[in-house]
């Protein structure tokens, strides 16, 4: 038991269990294990937590961390988590033990807390730096597989609001994973909203406003409104001609993303 009486999250004894998707709680239990990785990272009572050491003591437990590839994954575990003791939380260590941790928690088949691990260590650095970015991107593709949409959500939007134009590469796959999200609780007018968007802040991202229209015409056949879905598969085309007049690249992208579309072989386009 932990403090208040909350039951303590530990891997039990033997083999760890396989995560289940689309369970009830599962959003709370991510809730939960995200509480205490952040507990762990800046210390009980929610107070910056302090390096034991410095930046070469951290570089030392790095090194010896890296030694164990062949180690339990829980010797593993420890051993990044000595470097977050020894690094400050602004060291670069201290988000490369964390990432370093997420990675043997999903080999460990602690694919919530793994998920959980990579959005703390998305929670450092500047607001558009790059890699903070991509670790929120990453991190909510996890519990988008794992079913975990609330959990994702948040991570998305903060991703979108935080690379906008200046940051396609993140933006356009966020609004992509939140397109899904959308279409998966049938709400047309958030899908609408996400097309229009990714027209304004990612022009260029010929593939993600290609598979938005996609879901904008899946829906509306759902509905039963076959115009509504003609309409986006016109669209579709004129997107698509529209990047090869932009060049190969841009040709070659769009060309890839319609093979995957759903709606052109739906109608029957050939």
């Amino acid at each position: 038991m932990t403090r208040g009486g909350a039951r303590s999250i530990r891997p039990g004894p033997g083999r760890p269990r396989r995560a289940h998707a689309c369970r009830p709680g599962a959003s709370r239990l991510g809730a939960i294990v995200t509480a205490w990785i952040v507990a762990a990272t800046t210390g009980v009572g929610g107070g910056a937590r302090r390096a034991t050491a410095g930046p070469l003591e951290a570089r030392q437990r790095w090194k010896e961390a890296q030694a164990l590839d062949a180690a339990p994954w829980r010797d593993r575990l420890a051993a990044f988590r000595a470097v977050r003791r020894e690094a400050a939380p602004t060291d670069g260590y201290a988000a490369r033990a964390l990432l370093a941790e997420a990675r043997v928690l999903r080999e460990a088949a602690y694919r919530a807390a793994a998920a959980a691990t990579e959005a703390v260590a998305a929670n450092g650095g500047g607001r558009r730096d790059p890699d903070r970015l991509g670790h929120a991107l990453s991190a909510a593709r996890a519990l988008v597989a794992d079913e975990d949409a609330r959990g994702a959500r948040p991570l998305l939007l903060d991703v979108v609001e935080a690379g906008g134009s200046s940051a396609p590469a993140f933006t356009g796959p966020a609004l992509e994973l939140l397109g899904r999200l959308a279409s998966d609780r049938g709400d047309d007018d958030a899908l609408a909203r996400l097309v229009r968007r990714a027209a304004d802040e990612t022009p260029e991202r010929w593939d993600t406003r290609l598979r938005l229209l996609d879901l904008v015409g899946l829906r509306a056949l759902r509905r039963g409104a076959r115009d509504d879905a003609e309409r986006a598969l016109k669209e579709q085309k004129r997107l698509f001609t529209a990047a090869r007049r932009e060049g190969e690249a841009a040709e070659r992208v769009a060309g890839r993303a319609w093979l995957g579309l759903e709606l052109p072989k739906l109608l029957d386009t050939r």
